[in-house]
């Protein structure tokens, strides 16, 4: 089975892993990225590699081939891998969901049933157990990363409005170290790619997640993901539904500022150094690889057929 996989390859992309995913599930695998490749470059190849299936993120200007990549694929399919789910939102991106087989979303689908978009499809963000895992860092990474809180990723505005004002709560305590990476950082700290990352979310005592839209369902970061592949705590914003996501994972939710350094204290307090149960580890490493959320995909795919 061939597939043309229209994702960014960069490092820290979700393509890179779908990538992967596709390769474990014995694909023959094309590529186009559409951060590098003209929409009607990727129009051409698809019509001459003919793939069985266009797998597609969500960029724009594939909508305005949606209709020859369906021309020429078995299947048309896309992930939109972006916790902002109000449909209006994506509205750049109607021609390509309509014309898809199926489209995927990780925030709940019933938004887009509602928006007449029936043929989309829950499919949450996942893990790459070979980057996203425990380690055991040396003294000079914990030098580096080691603290009491850490966050990684952009300090400003996102789909929670609160994050920078969160953060900077965080700082003026002066309680606990804290550590912010990424574009923006107050600190001046550079942004991580995976496998960094990965060692700072090791290093942390407890790891800050900023997951979903306020009102979405079923809707998880990927950096929550990531984090809780390491076995290390994670406290995240409470979302709609994160018991259906997880599966039995159990994570730390907390509802605002307070009640989040409340459940800080006390676990930091009890000198966990951090570390979950371990059967949160192995479920995360069984069920929810992208591996399996391609395979879901596909058989979402074929069910649609029978």
């Amino acid at each position: 089975m061939k597939v043309l996989l229209v994702f960014p390859q960069a490092d820290g992309r979700t393509g890179v892993y779908i990538k992967k995913a596709f390769k474990n599930l014995g694909w023959q695998i094309a590529i186009a990225d559409p951060k590098i490749e003209r929409a009607s470059a990727i129009a051409q190849k698809c019509e001459d590699i003919k793939p069985d299936l266009t797998f597609c993120s969500r960029t724009p200007s594939l909508s305005a081939i949606s209709n020859l990549l369906k021309k020429h694929s078995g299947k048309l399919a896309m992930w939109n891998v972006d916790v902002r789910n109000d449909v209006n939102h994506w509205k750049d991106l109607f021609p390509l969901m309509r014309d898809c087989d199926l489209f995927f979303t990780v925030g709940g689908e019933d938004l887009y049933h509602k928006a007449g978009f029936k043929n989309c499809r829950w499919l949450p963000q996942g893990i790459d157990p070979d980057v996203h895992k425990p380690i055991k860092p040396t003294q000079e990474q914990m030098n580096k990363y080691g603290c009491d809180i850490l966050f990684v990723g952009t300090y400003g505005s996102d789909p929670w409005k609160g994050r920078k004002e969160f953060l900077d709560k965080l700082l003026a305590q002066k309680k606990y170290s804290v550590k912010i990476f990424g574009s923006r950082s107050p600190q001046g700290l550079p942004y991580l790619k995976e496998v960094e990352a990965n060692i700072a979310y090791n290093c942390a005592k407890v790891n800050v997640g900023f997951s979903a839209c306020s009102g979405v369902s079923k809707s998880m970061s990927v950096r929550n993901w990531k984090i809780l592949a390491t076995g290390r705590v994670l406290f995240t914003r409470a979302f709609e539904d994160y018991h259906i996501i997880l599966n039995g994972v159990r994570i730390a939710v907390f509802q605002g500022y307070e009640s989040f350094i409340t459940n800080v204290e006390k676990g930091l307090n009890k000198n966990t150094g951090g570390v979950v149960q371990p059967a949160n580890i192995i479920t995360i490493k069984e069920q929810h690889t992208y591996t399996n959320r391609i395979k879901k995909a596909l058989e979402m795919l074929n069910e649609k057929d029978s």
